[in-house]
């Protein structure tokens, strides 16, 4: 007799934020790799995200706190790309108040996208735009972040968000 075990239709997080934020991070890391860009190459990023997500990461663009920055699609975002993707350890003060984080930071708006709301909460998924000084647009959809049954995390990326989190 088969038995249905509810674990596997859980998501694990990749990273340690809301999770609001993992499809955004994923599509500007993405984009920047494939295209070689740099962060000073960069004059916008905008992020569509669904009604929820825009509420619930959305409005923090400067946190003040270490909380504040995990609901921070705007700083988090900017971390992200300039330091590392977020663990436990990322959120310090120190990181807070780096003047290069926040100046990016600034550049990321954020606003709702009819295809991310539609398609919620089966999908926790984003858009991203990157514009450059060379007056380039390059974009990307992240329909399931990672960690999502849909595209699940395998065993050594668990095995490194494990070490992330445990050893400084």
């Amino acid at each position: 007799m088969y038995e249905e075990y509810l674990i596997e239709s859980v998501a694990l997080k990749a990273y340690n934020c809301c999770y609001f934020i993992h499809a955004p991070l994923k599509g500007l890391l993405s984009i920047c790799n494939e295209h070689h860009l740099h962060s000073d190459e960069i004059t916008g990023v905008t992020v569509g995200t669904s009604e929820y997500g825009t509420v619930h990461v959305g409005q923090i663009p400067e946190p003040t706190d270490a909380l504040g920055a995990q609901f921070s699609l705007h700083f988090t975002l900017a971390l992200g790309l300039l330091h590392e993707p977020p663990n436990i350890y990322t959120y310090s003060n120190e990181n807070l108040m780096n003047s290069q984080i926040r100046s990016f930071a600034r550049k990321i708006t954020v606003y709702e996208d009819e295809i991310c709301t539609k398609e919620y909460p089966n999908n926790w998924g984003a858009v991203v735009n990157v514009m450059t000084r060379s007056k380039q647009v390059f974009s990307k959809r992240i329909r399931y972040p990672k960690g999502n049954p849909e595209n699940p995390m395998d065993k050594n990326e668990i095995k490194e968000k494990f070490y992330r989190n445990t050893f400084k």
